[in-house]
């Protein structure tokens, strides 16, 4: 292909309405920094738990007695 053939094709896959609905209220990200040893304990306890990361500590969050 040459450049000007190359610069008209159509890019494809694009359809109306595809792709991920946007969240009602955007989530915020949060970065924390742990020692190895307990991001490891961390990721055992989160698949026997059957949950993501975000999914446990949003459980610690809304049972915390503030």
């Amino acid at each position: 292909m040459i450049w000007w053939e190359i610069e008209n094709m159509g890019h494809g896959g694009k359809r109306e309405g595809a792709g991920r609905k946007p969240r009602p209220v955007a989530r915020e990200a949060v970065t924390v920094r742990l020692e190895p040893e307990l991001v490891e304990k961390f990721r055992k306890l989160c698949t026997a738990k059957g949950r993501s990361q975000a999914e446990q500590i949003t459980e610690w969050i809304k049972r915390a007695r503030l």
